[in-house]
């Protein structure tokens, strides 16, 4: 596999950093200054194509999601305000440096481990008054029929088949007559090299000699070069120091439900070599005794303990979303709100009211041409904030790169712009074609460009000052339809989906002078935020960049790419599917030989967003790069 220079992409998102100072908290309005109530008349304008799919008419059709889109009763589309309203405080919240508002600030960001070193056995158990104590555990070896063969001594290791395993199940309770004791052992270890675990000769549910030890049964994940599953014997005079169990058991939990998460987990299925998600641990949890890995590490909050269900596997980090955040964390109090929440309100404890009122946003003279119908598009995957050559800045030393040494996040994330096809095709082999449906991706009907959709932002008892800055918002600065600044909204944006243009049409106003009247006012000009652009603070700058559509003509934006050679694209075709993986060309791929598992060096970090050049170069694989299923990763002839 390697990089090419000439083969170049654009990531689909960015992000606009986040200053280190802290958010500016307190009264949003001078006393005595007057205050303002009224509404803003708008026009979206749709630049590609839309998809804001109606969840409450979803259809499965073989584990595939169709939706239509979002409607009224009448049949006719339109955008709900939440859409809209979220897109606009977000925006707002980045001109105005106020607070994450969306933060969850107890949940804790996980990740599969970077280090070459494995993590260590133990067994977590649960005492008579509910807590769990982690113990030391000697890894012993059950060689699995199923599992690819190598050779072993006559009689050393005993050969199970997996379904036999899986019905005993995870965590279960087992006994076993190690292949050899004390003394022998050690000389076999240490001639053969072999540390990682001891043979089992003959495994059983029931004690059925006095020398037989007993453990506890891990199954692990499915891998291409996997020989053996695994029983964790307890060393009982070696318990691990956890100095806040509590914390590590709900980072065990976290990571289990990524595990199970199909989102994420993208070999989670039913089949022979798909993951099943530890099916047994939850019972295992009920029974009180769970064979786990873990860690120890020494972080800015002292000797952290790490747990995980895999060797080298996925951890919780120790620091939550509200300390990695720090200042930038939603607001909590209603005397001390940043101008976000001042603005659009509080959801916290003490809540505070919003100021404004987003409506939905009804279509303007509707055809049933503007719709294309049933668009299968392409799969997307959650976020992965766990991956920090893209998502956090580089720091001196990698070796602690880690959300608990303090590294920094880049900032408020945002897709950037792009016309093409690419929500609707995908590349096999180097050849475009259609999308096919699944499980993993989703059939909806979209909007064409040049529609236009109506809305109004009522706001009450708001200054001047916020007024101005909620209509710079509304239209990003510019208020012409010809504008350049577009948001993004809806499904598939990083898909190139969603791109629309928000004027403000008119302004009507309350006025109380000698009586009530209200006054509409042509909207045609946005006030500045600061005089000169060039000169406003960097986020200010990074926004107008990634808001642009200007910013990616005649690149290519899309997910970071893995292309075949010559000979790849030549050959596979031929010799058909079967004879390659899933996912050979996929992007984790990319992502794998960018930041290699335990590599103290990182090739490419995502392109700050002011930078002159925002591309990344693709990976190239060969046919004896690819992993093939059938033939244990070998090339296929030919």
């Amino acid at each position: 596999m390697r990089f090419l220079k000439n083969d170049r992409f654009i990531n689909p998102y960015n992000f606009v950093s986040v200053p280190l100072n802290d958010t500016k908290r307190g009264e949003p309005v001078k006393e005595g200054e007057p205050l303002l109530t009224g509404v803003l008349h708008c026009k979206l304008i749709v630049k590609t194509p839309l998809a804001v799919p109606d969840t409450k008419y979803e259809e499965l059709k073989n584990k595939h999601k169709v939706y239509p889109f979002f409607h009224y009763q009448d049949g006719l589309p339109a955008i709900p305000a939440s859409t809209l309203r979220g897109a606009i405080r977000s925006v707002y919240e980045t001109v105005t440096d106020s607070c994450f508002s969306t933060a969850r600030t107890e949940s804790r960001i996980t990740s599969r481990s970077k280090s070459n070193k494995a993590f260590k056995p133990g067994v977590l158990i649960r005492d008579a008054e509910g807590k769990w104590e982690l113990y030391e555990a000697q890894r012993y070896l059950i060689k699995v029929k199923e599992y690819k063969n190598f050779d072993l001594d006559k009689g050393m290791c005993c050969v199970l088949e997996k379904s036999m395993l899986e019905q005993i199940g995870f965590g279960k309770k087992v006994y076993f007559e190690p292949a050899f004791a004390g003394e022998e052992e050690a000389e076999y270890v240490k001639q053969n090299k072999y540390s990682v675990g001891r043979y089992i000769k003959k495994l059983d549910v029931q004690k059925r000699e006095e020398h037989w030890k007993e453990g506890y049964l891990y199954l692990g994940e499915p891998f291409p070069s996997k020989h053996f599953e695994s029983v964790f014997c307890i060393r009982p005079d070696r318990t691990v120091d956890v100095a806040d169990m509590e914390r590590a058991m709900e980072g065990l939990e976290e990571t289990y439900a990524i595990y199970k998460d199909s989102k994420v987990n993208r070999n989670l299925g039913s089949g022979d070599r798909d993951h099943k998600g530890y099916p047994g641990y939850e019972q295992a949890l009920k029974n009180g005794a769970v064979p786990v890995w873990y860690k120890n590490q020494k972080t800015d909050r002292g000797n952290t303990v790490y747990l995980s269900l895999a060797c080298i596997g996925r951890r919780a980090y120790e620091k939550n979303m509200g300390q990695i955040l720090g200042d930038k964390s939603p607001c909590t109090s209603r005397k001390q709100l940043c101008k976000a929440c001042a603005l659009f309100g509080m959801a916290s404890e003490e809540k505070a009211g919003s100021r404004i009122r987003v409506t939905d946003a009804r279509v303007k003279d509707w055809t049933e041409e503007k719709l294309e119908k049933k668009v299968t598009l392409r799969e997307l995957a959650s976020p992965k904030s766990s991956y920090f050559p893209f998502y956090t800045k580089l720091p001196s030393n990698i070796s602690q790169w880690s959300y608990d040494q303090g590294t920094q996040i880049r900032g408020r994330k945002y897709y950037l712009h792009t016309e093409s096809d690419y929500y609707k095709t995908v590349e096999e082999n180097g050849r475009k074609g259609k999308v096919a449906a699944g499980e993993r991706n989703a059939t909806m009907d979209l909007v064409k460009p040049d529609t236009v959709f109506c809305f109004s932002v009522y706001y009450d008892q708001i200054s001047g000052e916020q007024l101005k800055e909620l209509i710079w918002t509304l239209t990003l600065g510019e208020n012409q339809e010809d504008s350049s600044r577009c948001y993004k909204l809806g499904h598939g944006k990083p898909l190139g989906l969603g791109s629309v243009k928000i004027l403000v049409t008119e302004k009507e106003e309350r006025i109380y002078d000698d009586g009530y009247s209200v006054e509409k006012t042509p909207v045609t000009q946005v006030g500045r935020l600061f005089d000169n652009e060039e000169e406003a603070p960097v986020p200010y700058r990074e926004l107008l960049k990634i808001v642009d559509t200007n910013t990616t003509v005649g690149k290519k934006v899309e997910y970071p790419r893995v292309v075949p050679d010559k000979e790849m694209k030549e050959k596979l075709p031929r010799q058909g599917q079967n004879d390659t993986g899933k996912n050979d060309l996929a992007s984790h791929k990319w992502f794998g030989k960018n930041y290699k598992l335990g590599a103290d060096r990182v090739q490419y970090t995502l392109p700050e967003a002011m930078s002159d050049d925002l591309t990344l170069p693709s990976l190239e694989v060969s046919l004896q790069d690819c992993c093939r299923r059938n033939n244990h990763g070998k090339a296929p002839k030919g």
